[in-house]
């Protein structure tokens, strides 16, 4: 299958089932249509094309839990490096507002193909991270050891914010306090 038959509402499903994985939460239809602000029939009927013969990019196992097959993984891994590298296009080179990036990153992935995503990689200095802190897949970048949730941390805690979930990113009031 040629990179041109994945188009971008396909790549946004990939990437938002794999945040929802690295979140160490089940993948379901319904956290799935809650991340990607669409209705649950609408992630029905799209992962039904994308589990399909022809696709064969995720499937349900046993608990109805949404799971990405090797392609699947594979090209939301790449949505997911072009995404962040768009990112520290636009922050570290264009000035682009930090907490408004990620959106604006959204919409300039989709354009990147194999060859400029290496030269931009390149061109960047080779960065491990998105201004956000995410690891960047393929990089060699993973999350340090001990990291766990805010939501884990208990009153007292002595915490460093070491990255922004995806979710969070999309956020814009959220950035802003962050930023």
């Amino acid at each position: 299958m040629s990179e041109g038959t994945i188009t971008p509402v396909v790549e946004e499903y990939l990437r938002a089932i794999l945040d929802l994985g690295i979140a160490g939460r089940p993948v379901i239809g319904r956290r799935l249509a809650d991340s990607l602000g669409v209705a649950p029939s609408t992630v029905t009927a799209t992962l039904q094309r994308m589990g399909s013969d022809a696709l064969g990019l995720v499937s349900l196992n046993e608990r109805k839990e949404i799971v990405l097959s090797k392609k699947g993984a594979a090209y939301a891994i790449t949505a997911a490096r072009r995404h962040h590298l768009s990112e520290r296009l636009l922050v570290d080179f264009m000035k682009f507002d930090w907490a408004r990036a990620h959106v604006e990153a959204e919409r300039w992935q989709h354009a990147l193909t194999e060859e400029t995503e290496k030269q931009l990689w390149e061109a960047l200095g080779r960065p491990t991270r998105c201004p956000h802190g995410n690891p960047i897949p393929g990089t060699g970048a993973c999350f340090s050891p001990g990291t766990r949730w805010l939501r884990e941390a208990r009153e007292g805690d002595e915490i460093v914010v070491e990255r922004i979930a995806e979710r969070a990113e999309a956020d814009a009031k959220l950035m802003q306090f962050f930023q």
